[in-house]
């Protein structure tokens, strides 16, 4: 299946990993128009390489001859953004469970860091299957981040996990965020919590009007295992039961 033409400035890869001092290039070239630290690069140019090589290594099993298309850009000051694309088979690497590096070195598998290190070092993490293949989109934020996001979409399905502060200044981006992505079909939204360490009620007018959305156009809303205090903020404001909030295993119910 050959992948739509691309936008301009998309830089086009062969399958193979001599094409990775290229694509490193490349980063580094709009995290300098973009002003971007020196440590957002080094974070920017290794969730590029882990991206792309596990795309080479394990979605074309090593073939030489097929296409990764990669977009750069900086969507606004020292923010470093890429989506990579490809027609391989399906395959969410975001849909593993993450990796757990407290656990003694001789319990510890082989692999697997690659994308513990994207997610770790990129504020947003985006996988989306489509029509045409693959699509993974990162973004690397300057400072500290207030809010981290990792999504999965497949067709009308999204699942979301957001960590940090849901609050007035992160709330319009996250907004403008599921907006796009019910305007374009997202229709069942599962919301995961656990990682979700403060809300506001500018957070939970986004959830209201994210499952007010959905549930018109005909779609579900789950939200699932929030942490004790954004718990305790659902149940003030009579939204454990409203939003159909379900509690984290073992948890006792609302």
């Amino acid at each position: 299946m050959a992948l739509p033409s691309p936008p301009p400035g998309t830089l086009r890869l062969s399958s193979r990993l001599d094409e990775l001092p290229r694509l490193l290039d490349a980063a580094a070239a709009i995290a300098d128009s973009a002003k971007a630290a020196s440590a957002d690069r080094s974070a920017f140019q290794l969730a590029l390489e882990e991206i792309v090589t596990n795309v080479i290594t394990h979605g074309f099993g090593g073939a030489r001859d097929r296409e990764i298309r990669v977009e750069l850009d900086s969507p606004a000051p020292g923010v470093l953004r890429a989506t990579v694309s490809d027609d391989a088979p399906a395959y969410d690497p975001l849909a593993n469970a993450p990796a757990d590096i407290t656990r003694p070195l001789d319990e510890r598998p082989i692999g697997g860091l690659g994308i513990h290190l994207v997610r770790q070092l990129m504020q947003v993490c985006v996988h989306e299957r489509t029509r045409d293949g693959n699509r993974f989109t990162v973004e690397r934020h300057p400072g500290p981040p207030a809010l981290t996001l990792v999504a999965s979409r497949d067709g009308d399905r999204l699942a979301l996990a957001i960590a940090g502060r849901l609050d007035s200044l992160t709330s319009p981006e996250m907004g403008q965020r599921i907006g796009n992505w019910i305007a374009a079909g997202v229709r069942h939204l599962t919301w995961d919590l656990s990682a979700l360490e403060y809300v506001s009620s500018a957070g939970l007018r986004l959830f209201l009007m994210a499952s007010k959305s959905l549930r018109t156009a005909g779609g579900t809303v789950r939200f699932t295992a929030p942490q004790p205090a954004v718990r305790e903020v659902l149940g003030v404001a009579g939204l454990l039961t409203a939003l159909q909030v379900e509690p984290a295993a073992g948890a006792p119910p609302a």
